[in-house]
């Protein structure tokens, strides 16, 4: 009876430690890659300005800490014009640890808190007055 328990404890250790590695498409984190604004809000005014899925897209690649943007919204800002722009990721002390800062025209951008949650990424500034960006993947 032992003999037979040994080789079923073997199939099952080696069941479990297997690793589907098989998907090699999905992004290095959860922020890297495509992104389309869909929305921002907020502002001293609270204005609320949406866009069209895909006329307005930022694709972050963390390797090399930089933000493409493109921009072809028909009205309104969109946002930062299209052009590749360096960001950075740091703690902002009793706000959030996850605060992105955009280098754009000589100055940083303070885009906000970042929350990604399933498909979806929000840039939250609103706690200065500041606005709310919503993409979705």
């Amino acid at each position: 009876m032992k003999k037979a328990t040994i080789p079923l404890y073997a199939l099952l250790f080696a069941l479990i430690s297997c690793k589907n590695d098989d998907n090699n498409n999905t992004p290095s984190t959860v922020l890297e890659g495509n992104w389309k604004l869909v929305q921002i809000s907020g502002g001293i005014t609270g204005n609320i300005e949406n866009f069209t899925p895909g006329s307005v897209l930022w694709n972050f690649d963390e390797s090399e800490t930089q933000v493409t943007v493109t921009n072809n919204a028909q009205s309104g800002s969109g946002g930062l014009p299209s052009g590749t722009y360096e960001y950075s990721e740091q703690a902002e002390p009793g706000i959030c640890n996850n605060f992105i800062y955009v280098a754009a025209d000589e100055y940083n951008v303070d885009m906000g808190c970042t929350t990604i949650a399933n498909d979806s990424l929000t840039f939250n500034n609103g706690y200065a007055d500041g606005q709310t960006y919503l993409f979705v993947r």
